[in-house]
Formats: structure tokens, sequence, C-alpha cells
């Protein structure tokens, strides 16, 4: 027998006293005698003997006793173990992929295997050193060799339910390197996933789903002629037939629904066409309850998603071209004929290398390139380069240091809607302003009359300077649960402002990835002026993590049964407590009957 607490044993101080009460109880009773002839010799004897007398004749006294260790026994909480032996070390390694929010019996596989966790760790001895790993697609250490039990039961609370896919084969190379030393050790994995621990001293706990599950796994626009046509994929990932509905939102108006029968493992694609190119975002939802519930929603956000088109005026610049291909959402397309841009044409950025026409494009914004004579700024021929550096604090902090040399730069009046950037001595080579609504940058210079092209800096300057001028999303619209995020900050806004699916508002940083605390839906974004607003979506990663195989769960079933009872203990408790109950019971009747 094993103990989970020895403070208890304090209380065994008040046996003596209650053992003294009795002792020292007096208990007289009137007697009718036929003489008092004998009554000293009696006295004589009862003075001797009446303390043991006492004790001896008490019954109630052994009881209660009794009682008193057994409520001192109960508070040690003691078990007995059954099987197996104390270790030094204990590893509990807990899956927490998107696959563990599947459902049996209404709670999730999550919850259930931080309970059993926890009560595994209950039945170790307190002297083992605990360490907790959870794993994704990432792998994180918790806890490493403590033997404070409420910290370790904390921390596998603090593990919050995860959207990414994965499972608990990564976790082997690093139980492995943990156990390397370990002479004495014992490792449990919990998961939902089949796994194969090999050599390892191991026991694994397999939690079982619900044997059902349909999944949308995709949902996807094209708008031709001012109509949409939708398009979204469904698969029955479990082991029964599935008859239902699928509806589709737009936002929050039902715009189609229809019926839909799969049987097992079958995948189906239904068509739509809508009239209506005004909508945010798009949400497919089937009917009924299954093992995961998570992917039986899918949201689809339809604007933001377009790359934004540049024009690229040029004779020849294998520089520039080379640094333009690697800007991010940018569909970049090249002329050598200005003659070529009328009003009808449309772009997002229009680039000057070299040239200008007698039409200035009044819709996009403009980036000028060794610019000649135009009506924006005056250009008062050719001067003397020299080293150039960077003047302006809104240059970020990667190209701060950044210098390079121009044997000859354009001469140019900077006007008063623009600042400078980037100086040779008091002379401006890369100014940026707002004119007439429109954003415009110039470059004073020939990049082939220069070595910035050499310059590591060179694609970042003109990244920079595209981010700058083109109105591009601040995210991508559709993310699967487990991509990385990426917020494309610029430095033209400070901070930007979050509101999650289940409406908490939030501040973010430019240029920063979304990885904690995620939820399925949709999500808005904008910044502190809200001057712009974009949506994103995150859905469950239905086809890696929504998989029920039958044979699967029969192979899990029987391997767990092999393993035995991961408890490891019995306890007791409960029976010394009914053991209580029974002597309080039998305590009461003796004392009703006058001992």
């Amino acid at each position: 027998m094993s103990f989970l607490n020895i403070w208890p044993l304090f209380f065994l101080v008040t046996i003596p006293f209650l053992i003294l009460l009795y002792i020292l109880k007096e208990k007289s009773e009137d007697l009718s005698v036929s003489s008092l002839i004998f009554w000293q010799e009696i006295y004589k004897t009862l003075e001797v003997n009446s303390p043991f007398e006492k004790l001896k004749k008490n019954i109630m006294l052994f009881l209660q006793i009794l009682i008193a260790l057994l409520i001192i026994l109960a508070l040690m909480n003691p078990f007995i173990r059954f099987f197996g032996k104390e270790y030094t070390d204990l590893i509990i390694v807990i899956d927490n992929s998107a696959s563990m929010l599947g459902i049996n019996k209404e709670e999730n596989c999550i919850d259930r295997g931080k309970a059993i966790a926890k009560e595994y760790i209950e039945s170790a001895a307190n002297s083992t050193k605990i360490s907790v790993i959870t794993a994704n697609k990432d792998v994180e250490v918790l806890v490493t060799a403590s033997k404070n039990k409420d910290l370790v039961k904390d921390k596998i609370d603090s593990i919050t339910k995860s959207l990414s896919p994965g499972d608990l084969n990564g976790s082997i190379k690093l139980v492995e390197s943990m156990t390397k030393e370990l002479k004495n050790y014992e490792v449990l994995f919990i998961t939902d996933e089949e796994l194969d621990i090999g050599d390892i001293n191991g026991r694994i706990v397999y939690l079982d789903k619900n044997k059902s599950n349909i999944s949308i796994d995709n949902i996807a626009h094209k708008i031709e002629d001012g109509k949409v046509s939708i398009i979204s994929t469904i698969t029955n990932r479990g082991n029964d037939d599935y008859s239902g509905d699928f509806y589709l939102y737009g936002e929050k108006e039902l715009l189609e629904a229809t019926s839909i029968k799969l049987k097992k493992g079958e995948e189906i694609t239904l068509n739509f066409n809508i009239k209506d190119t005004d909508i945010d975002y798009l949400k497919g939802e089937i009917s009924g309850k299954d093992a995961i519930l998570e992917d039986n929603t899918f949201y689809h956000v339809m604007k933001n998603n377009d790359d934004k088109k540049v024009l690229f005026v040029s004779n020849k610049n294998v520089f520039l071209e080379k640094a333009l291909s690697v800007v991010s959402k940018a569909d970049v397309i090249k002329t050598n004929d200005i003659s070529n841009i009328s009003e009808k044409d449309r772009y997002n950025l229009y680039i000057f290398d070299g040239m200008l026409g007698e039409y200035m494009p009044q819709d996009g914004n403009i980036l000028i390139v060794n610019p000649t004579e135009n009506n924006l700024f005056g250009v008062l021929g050719e001067q003397a380069g020299g080293e150039a550096v960077v003047v302006s604090e809104d240059i970020p902090k990667y190209l701060q240091n950044m210098t390079f040399i121009a044997s000859k730069i354009k001469k140019t009046e900077m006007p008063s809607w623009a600042k400078s950037l980037i100086n040779i001595g008091d002379k401006s080579v890369l100014f940026l302003g707002k004119h007439n609504n429109q954003k415009i940058a110039v470059v004073n210079f020939d990049f082939h009359d220069t070595d910035l092209p050499l310059k590591a800096e060179f694609p970042m300057l003109i990244d920079y300077i595209c981010e700058e001028l083109i109105d591009r999303n601040i995210v991508n619209s559709n993310y699967i649960g487990g991509e990385d995020i990426k917020i494309n900050g610029s430095s033209v806004y400070d901070e930007l402002i979050l509101t999650t699916p289940s409406g908490r508002v939030h501040t973010i940083e430019n240029d920063s990835i979304l990885k904690e605390n995620l939820e399925l839906g949709v999500y808005a974004i904008e910044d502190n002026n809200h001057s712009f607003n974009e949506m994103f979506s995150i859905n469950f990663p239905s086809i890696e993590e929504g998989n029920i195989m039958e044979d699967t769960i029969e192979d899990l079933e029987a391997r767990s049964n092999n393993k035995g009872s991961i408890k490891g203990m019995l306890n007791i408790t409960p029976y010394i407590i009914s053991l209580i109950m029974l002597f309080i019971i039998v305590e009461w009747v003796l004392y009703k009957k006058g001992y």
C-alpha cells in the first residue's frame, strides 16, 4: 500500500486525548443493596481497578478510536499498486493535434486525455520526476523533470485546443533523446492515432471517437460575366452512410440548400451559381452531429484575393525586372512602348523607367525611375553623384544602414508634397509623397549608373517601395488550420486591429505571424483609422485530420486492451469511507442501547 499524503498523520496526537477523556469520565449509577457489610472491601477493589475497568468495558471508546484512525487513513489517500513498479522518471506525451477535437459521448479527446494524464500523475510516487510534452505539427516541452504534482497538473490544464494537423510521431525522437540516459523510466502516450513507439518503455492510451464523420473539405468561387460560380467538396470520412442536408450562406443569408447522400468513403462536389457578387464571405454547413463537429462548417472569404496589377514601362532593365519578380501579390506586365497606355487601362501601379508619356494615369499609383521632363516636378538635367545614404526614419530598420554609390543623378526640384528618403549630400535621390490622391515615388538615377543592384538590400528596397505604392492585401483570404498566418504589414500602419470570429478585439503588430488562440471562422483586420478592412478565414484541416478508419479503430481498441489499465493503482479511499459510515451507524445503535 502507498499513500499520496502523509500530513494527516499529525492527527494521531488526538488519540491519547480521546482515551484520557474516557478515563476521566465519571459514570455513576444508583443501585439498591441489601447490606453494606462488604462495602469497604468492594470500594478498595474498585479504586485499584477502575481506570482499566472503564477501558475494558467501554466498547464505544474502541469504536471511536477506530473511526478516528480510519478518517486519518482516508485523508492520506491510500492506494494499492496491482502491477508494475515505481519509476524515478515519468514522461507524458499528449497529442493535441486538430483530430483530438473529436468527440465521444459529448466529451472531446483532448479533455479526456488531460483527465487521464492527471489521474496517472496522482498514482505516481511523490519522488517521481515528471515531464510533459505536447505534439501536433510542432513538439513542445511544457515541464521537465518536476516533482511538483500541482505544477505539472496546472501545465496540463493549460494545454489548449489546436487547429494544427499532426500526430505523436514527431515526438518519438525527442522522447528517445530524453530517455537515453535514464534507466528507470516510463512514457505514457495519449493519442487518437495509431502509434509505433519501438523500444521505448511506454504505454499508449488510445482515445476513440464516434465512428461517423462528414467533412466539408473546400469551398471556392469564380466570377465570370457578373455571376459567381461556387463549388464545394464534401467527403464521408466515417464508417456509416450519411443522409442529410448542405446549406450555403452568403454571410448570414441562406443562398442554397440541397439534400445529399454519401456512402462510406464517398466524395461529392456540389456546384452553385449565384448573381450577387457583393458578398464578403461564403459559409457552408452540413446537418447532423458526428465525431468532429469542426469540419461540418467551412468559410470562404471572396474578397481580397486578387493579385495587384503592375504595368512596367522600360526599354530594358534586367536589374529592376528581377527585383520586381519577387514582389509578392503583384502581377507585373512589361512593355517597352509607352504609347500602349490609354485612359482605358487600369493598373494598381505604373512604373516608368527612363520614359514618360504625354498621358499621366490618374487611377493608380506611380513609380518614376530616372525621370524625364513631366508636369509633376521639374527635371533640370544631370549632375555628378556620390555616396547615397538613408535620411528618413520611414525606411525600415533593415535598410537604415544601406549605402551605395551613384556616378551621376538627375537634378530635380523636389515638390512640396514629397518627402526625401535617400540623399546624396543635400540632394534627394529617392522621394515619396501623395499628390491628388495618388502615391508617387521618384528615383533620380538610372540603376545602371550605380552599384545598388549589386547590394543585398536592392530587392528589399524595391519591395519596400512597391509596398508603399501598391495597396496590397494585409493578409491572404483563406487558410487551413496549421498554416502560418502572415500579416503583411506596412510601415504606413503603426498597428492593426484584429477581430476574431467570437468577437474578441485586440491589436497585432505589423509583419507578425498569428499562431496562438486561433478560432475557426472569419476574422476582420483593420487599421486604427479604419481606412481599410480585410477579412480572412480559418478552416479545419479535414483532409489530414478528419479520417476515421474502421480497421484502424478496431486495431487501436485491441492494442489498447493489450496494454491493460493505465491507472496502475486501486484507490481504496472510497472503501475506507464506507467503513467509517458503517462504524458510525454501529456506534449510534450501541449508544441507543445504553452503552
